[in-house]
């Protein structure tokens, strides 16, 4: 996902965040925000926090129909945040690869958590995005309900994901696994993250395959099988004063042979480096 999915999700986040926040609802355990916090144990409280401010970002985008360009580099909006009530909780974090969760947690001890989740993991393809990919139906995002298990071993974190397409896009399953560790290095907090995301053959042949009603001068049929994305994410993040913090990231993410041999794949691999400053409102 690049800057320009973060746009137009938004107003989408901008609207949940204001509805959380006015209700006192729900919590936030995504890998990527727990590692570049520093957490070694699970959060129990009730209450969170809103960031906004601005994110650059240089991408490459492996798959047409993302953006606009394969590769370039945009300004956004940084949106994050994270409210939990009674075991309710939203995340909304735009500088990682998901938008928008919704969860509750069935469990949680000292350093582990299993929670339900909601989430859409799959972004919009189409040829609004991508005049290339004139004559191919639309491939829409999708919204998908599963279970999310988290654990802390000192400065190293575990998260395993199990979710199921609801959304009646392409009824597959996403299976993610991720490992993520930090250090603190005086007032900064260096981390890294490496994540394996397994796509079932539902979802690689909505997303990644092309029909024989599809098939033009440009795109042949393709049936694909199972695939998945290795990703690599390295970053910082600095607290410039109590309300102020600064984060770059750099992500490297290759994908599987099934997803690379697509006629909608330009590359084998991608990435995106992501730098933002953000202002905390508690």
């Amino acid at each position: 996902m690049n800057v320009m999915t973060i746009r137009s999700r938004f107003f989408l986040l901008a609207l949940s965040l204001a509805g959380m926040l006015a209700s006192g609802w729900a919590t936030a355990n995504d890998i990527a925000r727990e590692v570049r916090a520093g957490r070694d144990q699970a959060a129990s409280y009730d209450g969170g926090f809103l960031e906004l401010g601005l994110v650059v970002e240089v991408f490459s985008n492996p798959l047409m129909g993302l953006s606009e360009e394969d590769n370039g580099v945009d300004i956004g909006i940084a949106l994050n945040g994270e409210y939990q009530w009674r075991g309710l909780f939203v995340e909304a974090n735009t500088e990682s690869e998901r938008g928008l969760v919704l969860g509750y947690n069935l469990a949680r001890g000292e350093r582990w958590l299993l929670d339900i989740i909601g989430s859409n993991q799959h972004d919009e393809i189409s040829e609004d995005m991508d005049d290339r990919l004139e004559g191919l139906r639309d491939r829409e995002l999708d919204f998908m309900l599963g279970l999310r298990s988290t654990h802390y071993f000192g400065s190293n974190i575990f998260q395993l994901e199990w979710m199921r397409d609801i959304s009646d896009r392409h009824e597959g399953v996403a299976v993610n696994a991720s490992l993520g560790k930090f250090w603190q290095v005086r007032n900064w907090n260096v981390h890294a993250i490496l994540t394996y995301r397994h796509k079932s053959a539902r979802v690689m042949e909505y997303y990644v395959g092309v029909r024989e009603d599809e098939v033009t001068d440009r795109f042949s049929a393709y049936s694909p099988g199972a695939g998945h994305i290795s990703g690599l994410e390295v970053g910082i993040t600095l607290p410039l004063s109590e309300k102020w913090i600064l984060r770059s990231t750099a992500q490297y993410f290759a994908l599987s042979d099934a997803m690379s041999e697509s006629p909608l794949a330009t590359e084998d691999a991608g990435g995106r480096l992501l730098t933002s400053v953000t202002r905390v409102f508690n």
